[in-house]
């Protein structure tokens, strides 16, 4: 298995789309607009967990991002 060297939880956007989609990693992808929500600190906890072998990804409204 490839250990990966992105940070633990990942904040989508265009720098990671390679990492994410171009080289068939596995990844969970978090929809939601409220970075506030207990269950984003629970996503993220336990994206430490699996460092280096599961991408974690955040994907919320990106106003303004294109």
């Amino acid at each position: 298995m490839e250990v990966l060297s992105n940070p633990a939880l990942i904040k989508f956007s265009k720098d990671y789309i390679d990492d994410i989609f171009g080289k068939g990693r596995k990844a969970l992808i978090l929809f939601t607009d409220d970075e506030d929500a207990s269950y984003v600190q629970v996503f993220a906890e336990t994206s430490k967990k699996f460092l280096g072998h599961i991408l974690f990804i955040v994907c919320g409204d990106e106003e303004g991002e294109q």
